[in-house]
């Protein structure tokens, strides 16, 4: 079976951008932890819903797409209305919510292309 190259590097991309995400999180949890604070084990839940939206986004790209897609706009109207003031703290909403919608968005692409009819002779 031979795989369409750009599917696969939107694969990977959005793999890529969610394993920086899952990373930049378990490197907060270890240095609090290292430093003797173990409350900093909450930056786990963040890197076990990333692991888990990966697989999905890897195995069945229109689901993964879509649950991804769903947590990141779930990250914005949350950050929307419990923030007093969202628009000052622009980069910290970009950077909980974009690797969530950029890498949805990619796997839902993905799926798109996988399901034209040209590509599939490819299969």
């Amino acid at each position: 079976m031979t795989v369409y190259r750009p599917i696969l590097w939107l694969k990977s991309a959005a793999l890529v951008i969610l394993t920086a995400f899952a990373a930049l999180n378990l490197l907060f949890a270890v240095g609090e932890i290292a430093s003797g604070d173990f409350s900093g084990a909450i930056h786990l839940l963040p890197v076990i819903l990333v692991s888990i939206l990966a697989y999905l986004a890897w195995k069945w790209p229109l689901l993964g797409g879509i649950l991804t897609t769903l947590v990141g706009i779930a990250f914005v109207i949350k950050f929307l209305f419990s923030l007093s003031q969202p628009l000052q703290q622009l980069s910290a909403i970009l950077l909980m919510c974009a690797p969530f919608l950029l890498s949805g968005i990619l796997s839902l692409a993905v799926a798109v292309l996988a399901r034209k009819p040209a590509l599939q002779a490819l299969h």
